[in-house]
């Protein structure tokens, strides 16, 4: 059965809503011509936070923890 792998091989492979991970990988696609926010969409992590990280901003999210603190 070489090639053959278990359903969980790749879990966690691009973990769900991690912007080290996930936001490199959709600037990559978005630079092949793919839609960011299908990719956004399929790994679950905000546009609006994308885009910010993108610019140099803080995503919504680091804005509201900061207001809470």
């Amino acid at each position: 059965m070489r090639g053959r792998r278990g359903s969980q091989s790749g879990h966690g492979f691009l973990r769900d809503g991690d912007p080290v991970t996930v936001h490199p990988f959709i600037e990559a696609e978005q630079q092949a011509g793919h839609s960011v926010k299908r990719a956004c969409e399929l790994l679950r992590v905000s546009r609006a936070a994308f885009y910010a990280r993108r610019n140099g901003e803080p995503g919504p999210r680091a804005v509201r923890d900061a207001e809470l603190t």
